[in-house]
């Protein structure tokens, strides 16, 4: 049995594997959890082409840290759940 996650985050653009690829291959799998692409670049119709790859969101790089967990408290229903430290 496999190892189940809440969330992958996905970057698109990888040595050897397309991250579009890659998610369009996790669902064929089975893999049904929650899916957001990293990118450097932002693009016309992203969010569409995304979508139909089988992404659930997106964040586009520098990613702010807030921004990432509001992204993970939205998709795996989190409040307080994550902290970061600076240690």
């Amino acid at each position: 049995q496999g190892t189940t996650f809440d969330m992958t985050l996905m970057d698109l653009e990888m040595p050897n594997v397309d991250g579009m690829e890659a998610v369009i291959q996790m669902r064929k799998d089975g893999y049904r959890g929650k899916i957001v692409a990293l990118s450097g670049h932002a693009w016309d119709n992203l969010e569409e082409a995304l979508a139909s790859a089988g992404f659930d969101g997106y964040l586009v790089k520098p990613i702010a840290p807030d921004d990432l967990v509001k992204k993970i408290q939205f998709y795996c229903g989190g409040s307080e759940a994550f902290i970061f430290s600076k240690e």
